[in-house]
């Protein structure tokens, strides 16, 4: 049976797009590169929830459900705080702008499972920019403050492939957020 790794996610609009990307690329100058393997910009979401592997029949289950769970979810609006390395300083495993959990992002986490499950409680909503190779020491660097506004009208149901290259992500369906 064909199984599909799947995970819910929130897109960043525009102009955070280009705030992660002048950030991203700053770090880029002053990290070393053999130990970060740097996120394409078409790839930075917001996950909601890691699916795992899921049947046919599990995504259309899901694609089903997801438009009644949603019903009452509004757009997402958060902030982002600080762009830091994740998810532990000392032994972090990616660079990441990190996210406030708001109200209108919480209401959207806890639909955001597969149908009979409930969401995972342990929660830390970030936008990856790049995954630290590995390495035994990764350069240390001072978690950066930033004030940016994160906004999303849709949540995404996504395919990852995982590939020698890094991870190729697949749009299977987008559900509007418009309570």
């Amino acid at each position: 049976m064909k199984k599909t790794r799947c995970f819910l996610a929130l897109l960043p609009e525009a102009q955070l797009q280009r705030q992660l990307f002048d950030c991203a690329d700053q770090l880029r100058a002053r990290l070393p590169a053999r130990e970060i393997r740097w996120s394409d910009a078409a790839q930075w979401h917001l996950t909601t929830a890691f699916l795992g592997n899921l049947s046919d029949e599990q995504i259309r289950s899901l694609c089903a459900a997801m438009p009644g769970r949603l019903r009452h979810c509004g757009p997402v609006s958060s902030r982002i705080r600080r762009v830091a390395q994740f998810p532990n300083p000392g032994k972090p495993k990616v660079i990441a702008a990190l996210a406030d959990l708001s109200p209108s992002l919480a209401a959207v986490r806890a639909q955001s499972y597969l149908p009979g499950e409930q969401a995972e409680r342990r929660y830390s909503p970030h936008i990856t920019l790049g995954r630290y190779r590995r390495t035994p020491h990764p350069s240390p660097f001072n978690p950066l403050p930033v004030d940016w506004q994160f906004e999303a009208s849709e949540l995404l149901l996504i395919a990852s492939q995982l590939t020698p290259a890094g991870a190729v992500y697949t749009g299977l369906a987008a559900f509007p957020l418009s309570a």
